[in-house]
This record gives C-alpha cells, structure tokens and sequence, in this order.
C-alpha cells in the first residue's frame, strides 16, 4: 500500500529540485571561472538530491503486508530475499552498463558528426579558395590587396602582363610611390576614405608608372574588405584604359587640327572663342 502524501511529496521535491538544478546549470553552468564551477558543481548536487529526494520518499511511503491466508515461511508463494537483492543488484548493474554504453556510443556518433561538418567546412573553404584563385589567375584586371599605408600585400598575375612587375616583386612596394604626381593627392583622399568607409568606392582614374618608365591610364575600384578574415586589407580592381585614352586623345585632336598641316582648325577656333565670351 501507498501512503498518497508521502507520494505526492516524493513528486513535488522531484520537480523543484530538478527546476532548481537545472536553473543552476543553465544560468551559472556556462559562467568561466569559480562562478561556473560552483554553477555546475551546486547544479549536480541538487540533482542528486531531487534524485534521491524522490526514491526515498517513495519508498518510505509503501508499506507492505501479508495477503490473507499466506503465513511467514510458506514456500513458494513469496521471494526470497537473497533473490531479490540479487535481482536489484543485477538489474542496476545492467541500468548503468547500458547507460554507458549509451554515452560512448553518443560522444562517438558527436565527434564523427563534428568531424563530418568540420571536414564539409574544409572542402567549402578549399573550393572556394580554388575558385578565387582560378578567376584572379584568370582576369584580365589586376586585383591588388593593400595595407593601410598602401603598401602592396597581394597582386594577381596580371600585374606583369600590365605594368611589367612580377606578382612577388611588387610586394611590400607603396602603391602611392607608383601613382603620378598630379594624381597622388586625389589618391590620398581615396584611400582616406576606404579606410573609414564598409561601401564600395566609386571608380576613379589614375595614372600609374609602368616598370620601363612610361604612364599607364587605369580605371580603379576599391573596398574595404579589413573585417574579412580571408582577405583582411583594401582590395583594389585596376583595369587599364590607357589605349581607350589615347584614342580618345587621338579623336579629340583629329576633331580640333586640320589633318594635313596639323594646324588648329575652324572647329578649335570657334570653341576657344566661346569660352573665352563666357
């Protein structure tokens, strides 16, 4: 037979204790330091304490009798005690080997899942690294990472096809060393503002210095990619215009001087009055 309120008192402290405990861990448990291990060591003592909080007052609520008409010592309608201690001590032991079993079996099945996901991650990493590469390797652009004092981190291989420099020996070069004097102190103020600014920067011109001494026209646009891990520096994209200029020039002088003599023709003339009248 049941005692209801030892019964009912074995489920409450079950409940509040487990509540309590499970409070402790979650709210100190993940603290660093001796906050974190009182949260865990106080969180494991209350649930021992739920646990055997429970048991014991459940067992003190049973109470056993003999069924009618059955007296002490009659054979084989009750079971000996050397069995049943055998039998709880057996069931226990089978309780706590299939829990560790349990436990082995899931920190297994946790560490080839965590090893699945970090390799997974590892291939993404790796395809993605190949296919910036192939398509850096592959642009006609020169791609340049910098430092903040705009010295050159990184240059893709066009750089040699462009500007006559080895990706290698470029390096460590200041960018700004390489820009023309009339253009460097437009190229401050950009790189001012790639410093302070997470958006993309509108494209400019430039004129750079080729390694045989000459001047190229290029077309850059930058970002500011420092917060990113794999990048970590101001990426420049420079493309070069230094033909689309000349022709440029070339249309604009054909336009303005007479073809044979080389002269300044009626439509420069006219032009330079206009703007001398406004």
């Amino acid at each position: 037979h049941y005692d209801p309120w030892l019964v009912t008192l074995s489920v409450v402290i079950a409940i509040v204790s487990s509540f309590v405990a499970l409070w402790l861990a979650r709210h100190l448990g993940g603290s660093s330091g001796l906050r974190g291990l009182l949260g865990k060591g106080g969180s494991g003592v209350v649930m021992g304490l739920a646990i055997c909080g429970m048991h014991y007052t459940g067992m003190a609520a049973a109470s056993f009798h003999s069924m009618p008409g059955m007296h002490h010592g009659t054979e084989g309608h009750l079971i000996a005690s050397r069995v049943l201690t055998i039998s709880v001590v057996i069931g226990t032991l089978l309780v706590l080997l299939f829990a560790l079993v349990g436990a082995s079996i899931d920190r297994r099945v946790r560490r080839s899942m965590l090893q699945s996901a970090r390799i997974q991650q590892e291939q993404l990493v790796r395809r993605s690294e190949a296919r910036f590469r192939s398509l850096v390797q592959r642009s006609s652009d020169v791609v340049l990472i910098l430092e903040p004092d705009s010295s050159i981190r990184f240059a893709s291989p066009a750089v040699e096809r462009v500007f006559g420099y080895g990706p290698d020996g470029i390096l460590s070069t200041r960018l700004m060393d390489l820009i023309h004097e009339e253009d460097r102190e437009g190229a401050r103020q950009y790189f001012a503002n790639a410093t302070t600014s997470t958006d993309d920067l509108a494209a400019i011109v430039w004129r750079l210095r080729h390694r045989d001494g000459s001047w190229r026209h290029v077309d850059v646009a930058g970002a500011n990619l420092s917060d990113e891990e794999t990048v970590g520096g101001i990426v420049l994209n420079i493309r070069d215009i230094t033909e689309r200029v000349t022709l440029e020039a070339e249309l604009m002088h054909q336009a303005f001087h007479d073809s044979l003599t080389g002269l300044a023709n009626r439509a420069l003339f006219r032009d330079r009055v206009e703007h001398s009248l406004t």
